[in-house]
């Protein structure tokens, strides 16, 4: 579904998704749903044709190279182009929880039942011999799998949170390992950070807050009518949107300053993933 923030209430795009993931050009949107996938030009409104995937997948991420897709499940891996409509499978056993592709083409960081893997795409053609692989140089240990987890907008930060620990770890990119603990006293469940990479938004099981990441100190805390499902800002950061799935159906849009809620969008389901497209 898609909306515009003033919008009293959402709208279908025409493509059913279980997960969906913002392409290099933030205008086209993958869309997994079972065992296919689908992309959306969220501009024109333009539905591709759907394409088989192989695998039982549950995770999608958009590659940097701004035409394919990786799509993940919990025994195997695809690179998926739909312009070309072709398919490549790789063996992977890390059973994600989340993902975030890195800054880098074909390398991504994908949650799993230890911590961060950093997975890496080779695929590559000498004459005749083509060859494919998956590798996972490293994996960076957290204590348990991250039930959030999000990238700063430059690629060198991760920050994750594993449920029961009451804290976001941070994790640099380039080293692979966690520079710095954040305390909030309870679970995130969401989290986005913001286009200076100076606050993070933390959802959590009983509302939203606001992080200073300089001072590492929380500067605002406040309720929301429903369950936070995900969290995403505006482009030019004014705004924070949050995705309601329990008592009320929607999606609120706050001000990123004061994190009062301006107005709710409506929804008719409740929403596992929230993706923000500007344009005129």
């Amino acid at each position: 579904m898609s909306a515009s923030p003033g919008d009293s209430a959402a709208a279908t795009t025409g493509a059913r998704a279980s997960a969906i993931a913002m392409a290099a050009d933030g205008r086209t949107v993958f869309a997994l749903a079972g065992r296919t996938l689908t992309s959306v030009d969220i501009v024109s409104g333009a539905v591709s044709d759907p394409m088989a995937v192989g695998i039982d997948a549950t995770q999608v991420v958009a590659n940097r190279n701004g035409r394919s897709a990786f799509v993940i499940g919990p025994t195997a891996a695809e690179s998926i182009d739909l312009t070309q409509r072709t398919r490549v499978r790789f063996s992977y056993d890390g059973a994600p929880t989340a993902i975030a592709a890195s800054y880098k083409h074909n390398q991504m960081f994908i949650g799993t039942r230890d911590g961060i893997d950093m997975l890496y795409i080779s695929t590559a053609q000498t004459g005749n011999e083509y060859s494919r692989g998956g590798h996972v140089p490293y994996t960076v240990p957290l204590g348990g799998p991250p039930a959030a987890m999000a990238m700063n907008g430059s690629g060198t930060r991760i920050y994750a949170s594993v449920d029961g620990t009451g804290v976001i770890q941070v994790v640099d990119t380039e080293q692979l390992t966690v520079i710095d603990r954040l305390t909030i006293g309870t679970d995130a469940k969401a989290l986005a950070v913001d286009r200076h990479e100076g606050r993070l938004y933390v959802g959590t099981s009983d509302g939203l807050m606001a992080l200073d990441l300089a001072k590492r100190e929380i500067l605002r805390r406040v309720p929301m009518p429903g369950r936070v499902a995900d969290v995403a800002l505006s482009p030019n950061g004014d705004e924070v949107y949050v995705g309601l799935a329990s008592e009320r159906l929607g999606i609120a849009v706050l001000g990123a300053d004061d994190l009062v809620i301006s107005h709710v969008i409506e929804l008719t389901a409740a929403p596992l993933r929230l993706l923000v497209v500007a344009y005129h």
